[in-house]
């Protein structure tokens, strides 16, 4: 459990430092946060967009931290995205397809550059 918990903070954080910017830009550009007819300040889509994260990124780590494959990877990534755009749409309630390209955004980003963190650390410790 120590070394479940020990590598989840981590990521999360980097997880959460990549995607909470890609939502608020993503959300602003479709105009569902900021402007007169949106549901929600910027500030809010940050929270929404850390809860979001706080929902569904445990499960995805213990899933993951079983895996080998990366079919089963991306299977469980995109199980993420349909999540993330559910919830977001739960909150905003408009434009669900919207929200879901704001996960798609958001988690491809995260998982792409999250992998690029996590391999250059790797290379830097050894």
């Amino acid at each position: 459990m120590l070394t479940w918990w020990a590598g989840w903070i981590p990521a999360f954080v980097l997880t959460c430092a990549i995607e909470v910017p890609v939502y608020l830009l993503v959300l602003g550009l479709a105009g569902l946060t900021g402007g007169e007819q949106a549901r929600i300040t910027r500030a809010q889509a940050a929270l929404t967009a850390v809860g979001v994260n706080v929902a569904t990124h445990p499960l995805f780590w213990a899933i993951a931290l079983e895996l080998d494959d990366m079919a089963g990877l991306v299977m469980a990534e995109l199980a993420v995205i349909v999540v993330e755009g559910l919830l977001l749409f739960a909150v905003l309630r408009q434009r669900w397809w919207a929200c879901a390209g704001c996960a798609l955004v958001a988690n491809t980003a995260s998982a792409v550059l999250g992998t690029a963190a996590a391999g250059a650390l790797t290379s830097w410790a050894a």
